[in-house]
């Protein structure tokens, strides 16, 4: 598959890990909230390709997005662009290249990862700190139940899985991870969670 093939409007570069990406070596713990910041290490022989109009792993992220010209002019000419999703001032809100995605499977496209276009994503320090990995979800969590309220009738039901969870199912992983709380990694999904139940509070 190439970015030449017809009907196929996103792809995203591999992003994966190698010397110098990273501003300083990570802790351990933080590779398995990687994904998060948009490094997503995918084998080079990896195709997704789908039409299905949910938020999965055939859907490309901001970092290496490309586009078909014709997608973005249509994007635009229906003034779907929501600046609410983006980055403003000192919030770390974020969701513009998830909602894209989202305006092309309801319009019809396709779109795609392919492990064979590559990017090199370098990260500054601070991006895999505790602290900022805590204020993304924190920042972000509302954008993507707003993506969800904006596309859930055309898609046929919730585009991001956890937006039809059940208040007590995230209570209850909530005080789960509670009893983590003495690792980065419990802490940030107990934050997480928090995040998740006020929100669904907020939409109840």
């Amino acid at each position: 598959m190439s970015l030449r093939s017809p009907g196929i409007p996103c792809s995203t570069r591999r992003i994966y890990e190698s010397e110098g990406e990273y501003e300083a070596p990570p802790k351990s713990w933080f590779y398995r909230f990687a994904a998060w910041i948009a490094v997503r290490d995918v084998p080079r022989e990896y195709r997704a390709v789908s039409t299905a109009k949910r938020i999965g792993d055939h859907v490309p992220v901001g970092a290496g997005l490309c586009m078909r010209t014709a997608l973005a002019q249509q994007y635009f000419a229906a003034e779907s662009f929501d600046a609410e999703l983006g980055r403003t001032g000192e919030t770390l809100s974020s969701g513009e290249d998830l909602d894209v995605a989202m305006f092309a499977l309801c319009a019809g496209w396709k779109v795609g990862v392919d492990g064979r276009l590559r990017l090199r994503h370098v990260i500054p320090t601070g991006r895999t700190s505790e602290a900022y990995l805590r204020r993304l979800q924190r920042d972000s969590i509302p954008c993507y139940f707003r993506i969800n309220e904006r596309w859930r009738r055309r898609a046929g039901g919730h585009v991001f899985a956890f937006c039809g969870d059940s208040i007590p199912i995230v209570a209850a992983r909530l005080a789960a991870y509670t009893l983590l709380l003495a690792w980065p990694s419990g802490r940030l999904l107990a934050a997480t969670n928090y995040y998740l139940l006020r929100e669904l509070l907020v939409r109840r």
